[in-house]
């Protein structure tokens, strides 16, 4: 509370009550239970697009389902949508028919459609589309994988004015899951383009510069996410705590693509059985956010964390449980040489951290 008044004892006073900008009100959330799964794996790092809110304030939610224990042979896409005011029952079953699916990203399709894309482990990615968001009959398709790899793990988003731009990034299958090296990579993270809803596909599989066996010896997976495409511009991120951490940007609807780092990891080309660090280099956790703004202006926050690796025969890296934080990057700022916590909240990038309380 501010008393401002007048030295003049004739001049009347008045008292203002305002909030101090440093507090802020309580907020009391209203929370909905829309959907339950006993398949609680829903990501490995970072979290897809599942959820979404059209203009017109509906929205439509997925998630990956799965009540069945054991194989979960029913896992699948579960999905509810809300009218605006209120959302529907909690599904018992997944969307998709007979195909058991995992890792679904959702986005609107058409001028009044959604679509959602998940991975099958050994089909391909199955494309579930409907022309009426929140009804109808989903109508599957399979993105079928490149000949030597399946494809998991993976990101979609969709652009223009009636979302008809189908935008898929998604990992060959590693090694450690069975899989094969593709293009010298154990893991090679791939891009493709629809410009007709997934009718065809003119951009398929491709890996893009700065992205290759030249750079990389693989990713992992669900250590990428998209933003929310604007106008013609596309951006995803992808990093995590053994590799470099970048953003790759186009501006003419992913024709082209360019590549932002945001920190060069101290071990590049890191191979576990062959290289030894026994220092403890800040890193970052493979927990990413990115978005844009509505200039298209990428922004992202991601996790910091402490690794090493000082035994080479037994197959695993170390990391410090103990260390944590989150930091913030956008377009146009300078790559971080070091991503220790002092060094990142120097720099004003630290935007949060646990605190000691006790």
């Amino acid at each position: 509370t501010r008393w401002y008044g007048s030295a003049d004892s004739g001049a009347s006073s008045r008292i203002f009550s305002d909030v101090s900008p440093s507090v802020k009100p309580k907020l009391t959330p209203s929370e909905t239970t829309i959907g339950e799964t006993r398949y609680d794996l829903q990501t490995n790092t970072s979290v897809q697009n599942r959820f979404y809110r059209f203009s017109d304030g509906t929205m439509g939610a997925t998630w990956t389902y799965g009540v069945i224990d054991g194989s979960f042979s029913d896992r699948g896409t579960g999905y509810n949508y809300s009218d605006g005011t209120s959302w529907g029952s909690v599904p018992t079953t997944r969307i998709e028919a007979t195909t058991r699916t995992g890792w679904p990203s959702y986005a609107p399709w058409g001028a009044a459609g959604e679509c959602v894309l998940a991975h099958t482990g050994g089909l391909g990615l199955a494309f579930n589309t409907r022309t009426t968001k929140g009804s109808g009959t989903w109508t599957q398709s399979i993105y079928a994988y490149p000949a030597t790899n399946d494809l998991y793990w993976p990101r979609m988003v969709t652009s223009g004015t009636n979302h008809d731009k189908v935008h898929i990034i998604a990992l060959t299958d590693p090694v450690a899951n069975g899989g094969t090296t593709y293009q010298g990579m154990d893991g090679a993270l791939l891009y493709s383009r629809s410009q007709d809803g997934g009718a065809t596909w003119d951009i398929r599989d491709a890996l893009l510069p700065g992205m290759t066996a030249a750079e990389y010896t693989g990713f992992g997976g669900d250590q990428y996410a998209w933003a929310e495409p604007v106008g013609n511009n596309l951006a995803f991120i992808v990093g995590d705590n053994w590799s470099d951490l970048f953003v790759m940007k186009s501006t003419d609807g992913g024709t082209t693509w360019t590549k932002h780092m945001i920190f060069e990891h101290p071990y590049p080309m890191f191979d576990e059985p062959t290289t030894l660090v026994l220092d403890t280099p800040w890193v970052c956790d493979g927990g990413t956010a990115i978005a844009m703004d509505a200039s298209g202006t990428v922004h992202v926050t991601f996790g910091l964390m402490r690794v090493l690796n000082d035994d080479l025969t037994d197959g695993n890296t170390s990391y410090f449980p103990y260390t944590d934080g989150i930091a913030y990057w956008k377009e146009g700022d300078p790559v971080f040489d070091t991503l220790a916590i002092d060094s990142v909240d120097a720099r004003g990038a630290l935007v949060a951290w646990m605190q000691d309380i006790n």
